[in-house]
């Protein structure tokens, strides 16, 4: 059984030679603020789990059951045996393991009572502790919260951090210096001769397509519409006006769109009208008012760089330094 114990010297992972430990995991997780949000949600699924003691719910048993067969289903644990053998390895029994799935259930069901079910159904520090264990070897997130640490300790060495000979005394002040290098990675990450190469690898795919568009329940009325636009020369807003529905301002980036709205999109030229498009439960025609190739100046396109970068440093660090000792 997996120990919780927030002083738990078992070794999850080493970077560069230095051992973390499952207490470090739980330190980082808890001045992120990551802890406190996991304790109230175990606290939440307990409070459910009393609740439907009390009631009787219709639908609830079935959804239970479909739960628990779709997380067999995508972990591809089909006999009994290897549902049995995934169990054994986390030290986890049937009816734990039903717990989880139970507590996520009704949490999920409950989401808009959860503050008065949870004042009517109190629960001890020791439960949550317990439903915590299992909620985190379940639902996986307890590799999650390793690996978050794992990626701020090699940020951390590669900024060139030097390890400390022995586990320090003060663990929280160890990984408080490890945020810290790790933040100044990101920041010299974060040079606009980088991102600006980032930008210009993705110049097709990242191009916004600037649109006003007006949206119709039908699609005969969005045909009309468009033909209007198209055929008769009609500005938008006189279409728009005689059809009774606003116009919208839309941003569309080439690389959200499906296929086909990607292809026309991208040889659109401005004034061309695209569409009818389902959209939602309705259909939507699009007036290309500009296209935009990405610039840094757009603050989804740096978000994107930035993002991209970070995201492939940091994995190549966690790759090149990183050396797991735990098997989730």
């Amino acid at each position: 059984m997996v120990s919780m114990n927030i002083l738990s010297e078992r070794p999850v992972f080493a970077v560069d030679g230095e051992v973390f430990h499952w207490g470090d995991v739980v330190r980082h997780a808890r001045s992120s603020g990551r802890w406190d949000e996991l304790e109230a949600l175990a606290c939440q699924g307990l409070a459910c789990e009393a609740h439907f003691e009390t009631i009787e719910e219709e639908g609830a048993e079935e959804a239970i059951d479909e739960a628990a067969a779709e997380f067999r289903y995508e972990r591809e644990l089909i006999t009994a045996e290897e549902m049995e053998a995934w169990l054994e390895a986390r030290g986890l029994t049937p009816e734990e393991w039903m717990g989880y799935i139970r507590r996520t259930v009704l949490r999920q069901l409950w989401a808009d009572d959860l503050d008065d079910i949870a004042a009517e159904h109190p629960v001890g520090d020791g439960q949550v502790e317990e439903a915590l264990r299992i909620d985190l070897l379940c639902s996986g997130t307890q590799r999650i919260l390793a690996e978050e640490l794992a990626v701020e300790a090699a940020a951390a060495a590669a900024r060139g951090e030097a390890s400390p000979a022995g586990p320090p005394a003060d663990r929280e002040g160890r990984l408080a210096a490890l945020r810290e290098q790790a933040g100044r990675f990101r920041q010299d990450a974060m040079a606009p001769e980088t991102l600006a190469r980032e930008i210009a690898s993705n110049q097709m795919e990242w191009m916004r397509v600037d649109c006003r568009a007006i949206a119709f329940a039908g699609e005969g009325p969005a045909r009309e519409a468009a033909l209007c636009l198209r055929e008769d020369g009609l500005e938008i807003e006189e279409v728009a006006g005689e059809a009774d529905v606003p116009i919208r301002e839309v941003a569309l980036y080439l690389d959200q769109l499906d296929p086909e709205q990607h292809s026309r999109f991208l040889g659109a030229a401005v004034d061309d009208v695209i569409g009818p498009m389902p959209v939602d439960d309705g259909f939507t025609v699009y007036q290309v008012v500009a296209k935009v190739m990405p610039s840094i100046e757009d603050p989804e396109i740096a978000r994107r760089a930035e993002k991209g970068v970070l995201t492939r440093l940091l994995a190549a660090e966690v790759n090149r330094r990183v050396r797991w000792h735990a098997d989730f």
